[in-house]
Parts: structure tokens; C-alpha cells; sequence
């Protein structure tokens, strides 16, 4: 999924945040934390259409693919369940997880370097960083207390009461209970861990743009003129 959203980032963004500036520019000796951060806010805020347009044509390529997965990842071999309740699970599972990648990779644009073209003009050098989820990935692993949670809050003792209803026919709603229990644990888990989890990568670097100051605020215009 990265590298799609990536090449349809680069393709999208590419011609406007990486054009050059032909003018005389004085690099900002110090700029104040402030407006650092508020030329930050003013960028972020510009690009968001464009990121949120690039993730969402992103995703149905990857539904086709977390669908292949979802069959072997949650139903078992031996499991007697009905192919509608396996679509609707699937659905589900999918759903949560696209939820979670997109708001997992919101984008943070981080300044490298600021050139005044005036007082009220500067030239903006940043990178756009997003976590690093094949690595968040790779680390989670559910732990006991989850694993218990999720078995006390099923109303069974233990897992073989789960795979003896999954083994069997019937009961549909209780393997739809069991299996919506789970996924929402699996949801509150994850975001619970993605919040101690700081490692970023570097999505599109050495970007390039100009921010006004307006009314004694920094922002970025007619942007969307560049997109047209």
C-alpha cells in the first residue's frame, strides 16, 4: 500500500512543493518556536486535501489485498461458518484496519529550513513524515491480558470453548458475537499501542513552498491553483 500511495503522492504533489524559487532569499538567522509551528500548521493544513485524496485512492487496492489475507488470518481450516458471515467479518475486519492505517499515517510536516523572501514572504524547505507501520506491524503481538480480557468479556473460560462453536454447525450469532468482541478488543489493543509508538519514516523529502504572512498570520495561497 505504501509505495502506491507514494508514487500517486509524488505524482499529485511532485510539480508544486518541489518547484524552485528564483528570487534573492536571506535564510532566517532565528525564527521563533511560534511561528515555526505556525507555518507548520499552515502547510499541514494546505496539503491535507491532497494527502486525504491520495489515501483514499489507495485504499481500494488495498481492501482487494487485506481481503485475501482475511480468510486465512481469521477463520480456521476446520471452522463451520457461513459464507455470508464470513463476508460480513471480513468486512469488518477490513474496515477497522483501514480506519486505523489511515489514521495511523496522518502526515507530519517537519521545516527543515526557512528563507525570507520578506518580511512577509518565506520560502519553506520540509519533509512529510508518517509513522513507520510495517514496523509497528511487525512488533505487535497480543499479549495475555488482552487474550484473557477478551476470553472474560466472550463469557467463556477458555479457547477450546471457541474452536468447539467454530468446529460446529449453527450458532451464528454467537460466533458473530465472539468474532465482533474480538475485533474490537483487537481495535482498542492496537490504538493503545500505536500510541506509545514513535517511530516515523521519511514519506517525500526536501519539499518546497511559499508562506505568506497574512493579517499577521502565516499561510499558504490559491495552492489549489497549482493542482488544477
Amino acid at each position: 500500500m505504501k509505495k502506491v500511495l507514494f508514487a500517486l503522492m509524488l505524482v499529485i504533489m511532485g510539480n508544486t512543493f518541489t518547484a524552485t524559487v528564483s528570487r534573492n532569499l536571506k535564510t532566517a538567522a532565528r525564527v521563533s518556536e511560534n511561528e515555526r509551528k505556525e507555518m507548520e500548521n499552515a502547510i499541514q493544513k494546505e496539503i491535507q486535501p491532497f494527502v486525504h485524496f491520495v489515501m483514499n485512492a489507495g485504499i481500494s487496492e488495498a481492501r482487494k489485498q487485506l481481503s485475501e489475507e482475511a480468510f486465512d488470518k481469521l477463520f480456521g481450516k476446520d471452522y463451520v461458518i457461513s459464507n455470508s458471515l464470513k463476508n460480513e467479518i471480513t468486512e469488518k475486519y477490513i474496515d477497522e484496519i483501514v480506519k486505523f492505517t489511515l489514521k495511523g499515517v496522518e502526515p507530519r510536516v517537519v521545516i527543515k529550513k526557512i528563507d525570507y523572501v520578506s518580511q512577509n514572504e518565506v520560502q519553506v524547505n520540509y519533509d512529510i513524515k508518517i509513522k513507520n507501520l510495517e514496523k509497528f506491524w511487525d512488533i505487535l503481538e497480543l499479549d495475555d491480558g488482552t487474550e484473557r480480557k477478551i476470553i472474560k468479556k466472550m463469557g467463556i473460560k477458555n479457547e477450546d470453548e471457541i474452536e468447539r462453536v467454530m468446529k460446529n454447525k449453527g450458532n451464528d450469532e454467537l460466533k458473530r458475537k465472539y468474532y465482533y468482541i474480538f475485533l474490537e478488543e483487537m481495535v482498542n489493543f492496537i490504538n493503545e499501542k500505536a500510541k506509545g509508538f514513535k517511530e516515523e519514516e521519511t514519506l517525500l523529502e526536501d519539499m518546497s513552498v511559499t508562506v505568506k504572512k497574512v493579517n499577521n498570520k502565516w499561510k499558504i495561497e490559491n495552492l489549489e491553483n497549482n493542482f488544477n
